[in-house]
């Protein structure tokens, strides 16, 4: 038996790029036969436009919304792991973090002034290691992307699903074999027919952060929209 994980879903709590009713969104994973979800959603300045009134805790309590909302409507018929797809003020990069918690979100404030957000990329890793976390560029062939040497982080998304973006995913595969990086895949569902059509499909049903960083680091077969 095998278990079928997405790596890359928004909620429309927190994403602004997002607009399918989370309702909607559970029940057709779990129509769809995968067993877990990590809500990644948008973790950058636009994440928090607006927000100047509000302190950075509350503004971490904002971002776990949706995957809090998620986790109550899955009501254990999914597991719901808190992810993130980080962005920072330099550029239009993408990175996913795995084996994030809300105490990390929370650590790292400084003030609403000097956050993660202001952090270099190589930081910004420093950081996600130190925490025992994984970190993975994501999308890194789509346009307006600038692809990173290796070095800085674990990996690459070597399998993006949406349907609005060319990610040029067979580019990525490559560039992965080339420089031995972990790979990781997800639909990176933000609308209506975007569930389900990417993950990755494990020996054994990830409930936990440590089970997903053990897969990540193990064996896994990644899910293509075709399959």
């Amino acid at each position: 038996m095998t278990y079928k994980s997405d790596l890359h879903c928004h909620t429309i709590d927190v994403s602004k790029c997002a607009d399918l009713a989370l309702e909607e969104m559970i029940e057709n994973y779990i129509k769809y036969g995968y067993s877990t979800m990590v809500i990644t959603d948008h973790f950058s300045a636009a994440t928090f436009e607006g927000m100047d009134n509000l302190s950075w805790s509350e503004k971490c309590d904002f971002y776990v919304s949706g995957y809090k909302r998620a986790k109550e409507m899955a009501d254990g018929r999914l597991n719901i792991l808190l992810g993130m797809e980080y962005r920072n003020i330099y550029t239009s990069n993408d990175y996913l973090v795995y084996g994030v918690t809300e105490e990390f979100l929370k650590k790292y404030n400084k003030s609403n002034e000097e956050n993660i957000i202001k952090l270099h990329l190589k930081e910004f890793c420093q950081i996600v290691h130190e925490n025992g976390m994984l970190i993975y560029q994501a999308h890194p062939f789509r346009n307006g992307m600038t692809v990173m040497k290796p070095g800085y982080t674990d990996g690459i998304e070597t399998l993006n699903a949406h349907k609005g973006h060319d990610s040029r995913n067979d580019i990525a595969l490559m560039w992965a074999k080339k420089y031995n990086l972990l790979e990781c895949g997800g639909s990176d569902c933000h609308h209506k027919g975007g569930e389900g059509r990417g993950g990755i499909e494990t020996s054994f049903e990830i409930k936990t952060n440590a089970e997903l960083l053990k897969a990540l680091k193990g064996e896994f077969s990644l899910i293509s929209p075709e399959d």
